[in-house]
């Protein structure tokens, strides 16, 4: 038995569709068993499950030999995933596969590749068989700018010329199946990435190409950036942490190109191009 969390999300929920398409028997913690029930299958059971209150999570690793794990951001560092992983330890679990990010690091500017820093850093001395993934920008994040292109024909970002190396979260969740059933990843870490490294203005010309429509990429300056991520309702500390990622891009912090998708999954990266068809529905 696999336990996934995150199954409502992005990666997670992929990951349990992967799963149970290969006949994988799971368990998909979520907080909402009303909202989640949807995702029951022949082989996916579902449970309540929430990082604050750890007798569910104990209750939810009760007979999972791995765990996919997935967290949420916080502004308190190495919390609350510690005791998540302390109880799959209790638990027996055999092997932990965690959703990090790329260039997460104990003294990374950002906040949140901070935080992912510390909480990679307590997988690794839990004495738990492990494997770390730490996956670029999702191509799915560009659905977010979905209202300004409708509306303005355009996306906004403290970009400049930085160059990022977009990957699809099916490419990331196809890791996560390989590291999840495969042999030979424990006490790795994978760098994440798509096939190429573009700039903020060349995904826009390949939306652009997708939809039919000119989509203009508008550089912004940082505090304004936050200033309409708070807007929406994101908490400061998540917008301080998005902003330094952004800064530290637009200098080409995290411009390179990984092979470890391609090396195990035995197939190449989804291209921005694929990606920009789908994403052209939506504008549209």
């Amino acid at each position: 038995m696999i336990l996934v969390t995150g199954a409502t999300g992005k990666v997670g929920g992929e990951v349990l569709k992967q799963l149970a398409a290969k006949g994988e028997q799971c368990r998909a913690m979520v907080r909402d068993l009303k909202k989640a029930a949807p995702l029951k299958g022949d082989n996916i059971e579902l449970v309540q499950g929430d990082y604050d209150k750890m007798d569910s999570v104990e209750k939810a690793l009760k007979g999972c030999e791995k765990l996919f794990l997935v967290s949420v951001a916080r502004q308190t560092m190495g919390e609350p995933e510690f005791p998540v992983i302390t109880a799959a330890k209790k638990a027996g679990i055999k092997h932990i596969v965690r959703v990090s990010a790329l260039g997460a690091h104990v003294s990374a500017d950002s906040h949140l590749l901070k935080w992912h820093g510390y909480n990679d850093t307590n997988l690794r001395k839990i004495g738990v068989p492990y494997t770390i993934l730490k996956p670029h920008y999702f191509m799915q994040n560009f659905y977010m700018f979905v209202d300004g292109i409708k509306k303005q024909g355009a996306f906004y970002a403290p970009m400049k010329e930085g160059k990022i190396a977009a990957i699809d979260v099916r490419d990331i969740a196809d890791c996560a199946v390989s590291t999840l059933l495969g042999k030979g990843h424990n006490g790795k870490a994978y760098d994440l990435t798509g096939g190429e490294s573009l700039t903020m203005a060349q995904y826009a010309e390949k939306l652009s190409s997708a939809c039919g429509k000119t989509i203009k990429y508008v550089d912004i300056p940082p505090a304004e950036a936050k200033k309409a991520m708070l807007g929406m309702g994101m908490p400061d500390f998540f917008a301080d942490g998005l902003v330094a990622l952004y800064t530290n891009w637009s200098t080409g912090g995290a411009e390179k190109v990984s092979d470890a998708v391609e090396k195990l999954t035995e197939h190449a990266p989804r291209s921005f191009d694929a990606f920009a068809k789908e994403f052209a529905g939506a504008v549209r």
